[in-house]
Formats: structure tokens, C-alpha cells, sequence
């Protein structure tokens, strides 16, 4: 990328006879092609050479895609893998503070989530590749730490293996407003008559907790979830009440059985105690992207059902003391629909995010749906809003939502 209006292509050329290289263009991924709309002249020097080309009449803050050939004024050849460039250069100023963790075992460590609640200190997630327990096996580790919000020093820290030394992933985190952490993922955990298996493991934290022996701190409680068919689970997100008592809801997915996935949602009190577990089947494959509990404890998720074809998005009201699925809706039944965020105002609706498949176009576009919070039995879509109005040529996403309480 050049600028907001041109790239550099850059390919090896393979061939020794050509006159010429032709490039074609498209714009976004189901496009269609422009052949033959740029020509390259052949290298001076004979033999394979890099070949460099720079174009510079696009359009800004669009998706290009571009492949080429070489043509010897008879034939063509094969084409190249096909490139694609987003037509936008982005300026930022560097960050004021850094924080950098690489495990000793030099494997991948990667951060998943970071929160904070209303001027308090910044927490991290993630999962670290470590041998913690010294016995030159390393595997994946949940990995959280508390950094101080103005010079980021390190508050406390708590590295988890799951007890099996095995793979745990940490997916998401969540801080309430007594600055309690909760951690949750998928941890390789014992199941009565079946073993070790994936099952989604919660932990939380107090605002200080206690420190162990090696300095680490110690989760208040740690919560075990596995569904019906008790062969793999996976935790995808996690929520906090934005207010008392501040009950906490895990959403993920599970197989039922060898060939179906259901959604599931636990939803627990501020001291780990079970509320409620809830394991649905909406006509597919489902798998959570969001969830969020009102102000009254009932438990909203969204994502997407995957069906032979297409995927649709979800989302669905569980009740907040019996569990039972209060509503649920499912949009989009053309290609690729996803749910990727949801919020709750004031009244307890629902404002859920996302991305629909244009059926005519076969692009994606930015699509917000509001649903009255009060339904029962139907869910109730008081709006939906689209972004582009019309067809275009670019696919768009929306991947987050909040509400302002201010307004």
C-alpha cells in the first residue's frame, strides 16, 4: 500500500518468454473481474526476474483484489494467486505506556481480552505456552495480570494450568463494578466416567486477591461446565450484571453428540454459586459471539447457527431464574449472517450487531436490530438498520455495540 489511491504489485517472474504481464482487477471479494486492465511491459533482462508495478488511480477506503498472467503475444499463462489490498492508509501516535510477557518456553503467547472498570486498573488476559510445571512437556497455560493504569507496573499475576497439563485457552474476561475479575476458557478438565475432555473453566478473582506461595494470585472460586453429550466444550464469551448483584453468564458451544453442536449458558451469582445451566439446539450448529445480563438477571445471547448452505444469526432470552428460553430469532437465511455484539438500555431491550448477506449482491452489510426487552414467548424486533442502503460493491461488518446510559 502507497497511499489511500495506489499500490505496488510485486511478483517473481517465472517465465523467459513473455512480452508482457496483464493484470487483472476487481473490487471486493465477489466482484467482478476487469480483465486485462493493466499492462506491464516484459523485464529488459532476459530470465526470471522480480517484476514491480505501481497503480495509482483507485478509489480510497476500498477492497482491491488483483491477479496476472504473462502473455508472449500468443498465449497466456496460468494466473497468479490472486492479492488483495484495502485502499486506506491509517496514521496513529505511539501508545504512552507498554506492557510485553514472553513465557520462557518461546512458544506463542498471545492476549485474548483486556477490560477495566471506571478509572481502575487495567486487567489482561490470554494464554501463555509454558512449561509451569517443570516437566519439559510445555502446553498452553491461562494467563491473567493486573497492571497499574498509570505506568503500567504489575499489580499481581496468575499463570493456571488446569491441573493435567494440558492445553487451556482463556477466551474473554469481564470486571464488574467492584473491580472483580472473571476469566473464562477451555480447559482440559477430569469428567467421571470420561476423562480428561475440553470443558469451559471460570475462574474469578477478587479486587486484592491472595497471593500464593510463588507470588501467584489466587482465584476466589473456579466453576466446571460441561453439557449433556460430555464430549467437548468450549467457552466463548463471558458477561457481568452492570449492576447488584452482579450475576455472571458464560455462553459457549458443545457437541450434543458426534454430529450436532448446541449452545449452552451458565449463569452463575457474584460467589460462583449455579443459578441456572441451559443448553439449546436452534436448528443447527450454534455458536455465541455475545452475551449480556439486564438489569433484572435475564440472560441475552447472540451469534450464529450454522446450516447446510448458510449461517443465520441468533439471538435468544433466557429467563433469569428458571433458565427457560424466553424468545429467540434468527435472521438472514442467504450466505453468511452473524451476530457479532450485543448491548441492553436502560429498559432492558436489545440492541444486537452484526453482518447480513446481501442476497442480490452477495455482499455483507453493517446490520443493528432492536428487540423489546419485555417480549415473551415471540421475540419482538422493534427496528433493523442496514448499512450501505443500497448494493454495493464492498462488503461491510459491524463488530461492536454499546449504549450510552448518559443519554
Amino acid at each position: 500500500m502507497l497511499s489511500n489511491a495506489s499500490v505496488r504489485l510485486t511478483f517473481q517472474d517465472n517465465s523467459e518468454t513473455e512480452t508482457s504481464f496483464l493484470v487483472d482487477i476487481k473490487i471486493g471479494v465477489n466482484g467482478a473481474w476487469t480483465n486485462n486492465a493493466y499492462t506491464i511491459a516484459a523485464p529488459d533482462q532476459a530470465g526470471m526476474n522480480a517484476v514491480s508495478y505501481e497503480i495509482s488511480d483507485l478509489l480510497a477506503d476500498t477492497e482491491y483484489y488483483f491477479r496476472v498472467r504473462a502473455f508472449d503475444n500468443t498465449t497466456y499463462s496460468d494466473y497468479s494467486p490472486e492479492a488483495a489490498a484495502l485502499t486506506r492508509i491509517v496514521n496513529f501516535s505511539a501508545p504512552a505506556l507498554t506492557y510485553s510477557y514472553g513465557d520462557p518456553a518461546n512458544g506463542d503467547d498471545m492476549a485474548t481480552d483486556a477490560a477495566c472498570y471506571w478509572g481502575g486498573n487495567v486487567v489482561v488476559t490470554g494464554t501463555v505456552f509454558s512449561d509451569q510445571n517443570g516437566i519439559s512437556t510445555p502446553s498452553k497455560d491461562y494467563y491473567t495480570i493486573k497492571l497499574n493504569r498509570t505506568d503500567f507496573a504489575l499489580n499481581w499475576k496468575d499463570q493456571r494450568d488446569g491441573g493435567y497439563d494440558e492445553d487451556d485457552e482463556i477466551v474473554a474476561l469481564a470486571v464488574d463494578q467492584n473491580r472483580e475479575t472473571i476469566v473464562t476458557g477451555t480447559s482440559m478438565q477430569n469428567v467421571t466416567g470420561v476423562g480428561n475432555i475440553p470443558s469451559v473453566w471460570t475462574l474469578k478473582y477478587a479486587l486484592s486477591p491472595v497471593l500464593d506461595g510463588l507470588g501467584e494470585a489466587e482465584p476466589v472460586w473456579a466453576d466446571q461446565l460441561n453439557s449433556s453429550g460430555r464430549l467437548a466444550d468450549q467457552s466463548d464469551v463471558v458477561a457481568v450484571q452492570g449492576v447488584a448483584p452482579y450475576w455472571i453468564a458464560v455462553a459457549g458451544h458443545g457437541n450434543a453428540d458426534l454430529t450436532n453442536i448446541n449452545l449452552f449458558v451458565r449463569k452463575l451469582s457474584a460467589t460462583g454459586t449455579v443459578q441456572f445451566t441451559a443448553e439449546k439446539d436452534l436448528g443447527g450448529n450454534e455458536y455465541p459471539a455475545a452475551v449480556a445480563v439486564d438489569s433484572v438477571g435475564n440472560v441475552i445471547v447472540a451469534g450464529r447457527v450454522e446450516k447446510p448452505g448458510n449461517n443465520s444469526w441468533f439471538t435468544a432470552k433466557f429467563d433469569g431464574v428458571s433458565g427457560s428460553m424466553v424468545w429467540s430469532d434468527t435472521y438472514g437465511d442467504t450466505g453468511d449472517n452473524r451476530a457479532l455484539s450485543l448491548t441492553i438500555d436502560a429498559n432492558n431491550d436489545v440492541y444486537v450487531t452484526g453482518y447480513i448477506t446481501d442476497s442480490a449482491s452477495g455482499y455483507t452489510r453493517m446490520t443493528t436490530i432492536k428487540y423489546w426487552g419485555e417480549a415473551n414467548g415471540t421475540a419482538d424486533r422493534r427496528w433493523t438498520r442496514t448499512y450501505p442502503l443500497d448494493a454495493s460493491a464492498t462488503s461491510f461488518a459491524s463488530r461492536k455495540i454499546a449504549y450510552d446510559l448518559c443519554q
